[in-house]
């Protein structure tokens, strides 16, 4: 834990869409913040609801970011930090609820692409298994196909489906 007491941590999702959705909540956590760390993205998403005074800061890598946090927090009170979808949920939160005490955390979801994605196809969440390759070894798909059992996976650009699509095959094609 950090010893950054003071500072107050809101850690806002923003949903799928190309405009930000937020609670009256995350908008005041928003509104409060004096510096809003993003992507580039996500803070184009939120730009018409930022003020001229708001620093804005593209998120570096965390390792870098628990590194710059105590400079930034020297004279603020509030952060924002933009996520997408359910920050709790295979996001950045975790690694906020980690690295700062509780107290400082104020989570505000919006909805995941899971989300959207079951709802696109019609299912319930609580029905598909959910595998996250963001940052992990595309070994690890193998160990979760299951025959008709829905699978949602959570992609980067190192494990998208143009580099597994072989591996599954190769997969099935083994099977006597």
């Amino acid at each position: 834990m950090t010893a950054m007491g003071h500072l107050q941590l809101h850690i806002i999702g923003l949903g799928v869409s190309d405009k930000a959705r937020l609670s009256a909540e995350a908008e005041s956590g928003l509104n409060s913040a004096a510096i809003v760390i993003g992507s580039e993205r996500q803070l184009e998403t939120v730009a018409q609801l930022l003020r001229d005074d708001q620093r804005q800061v593209v998120l570096p890598k965390l390792s870098e970011l628990k590194r710059q946090l105590p400079d930034m927090a020297a004279d603020v009170s509030s952060i924002a930090i933009l996520a997408s979808g359910d920050p709790l949920f295979y996001g950045i939160g975790a690694w906020f609820g980690r690295t700062f005490a509780q107290a400082q955390l104020h989570y505000h979801p919006g909805v995941s692409s899971l989300q959207a994605a079951c709802h696109r196809l019609g299912r319930s969440l609580q029905d598909v298994e959910v595998l996250s390759l963001h940052g992990r070894p595309l070994a690890k798909l193998r160990t979760r196909l299951r025959n008709r059992q829905p699978l949602l996976i959570l992609t980067d650009d190192k494990s998208n489906p143009g580099r597994w699509r072989g591996s599954v095959w190769r997969r099935d094609s083994a099977r006597p």
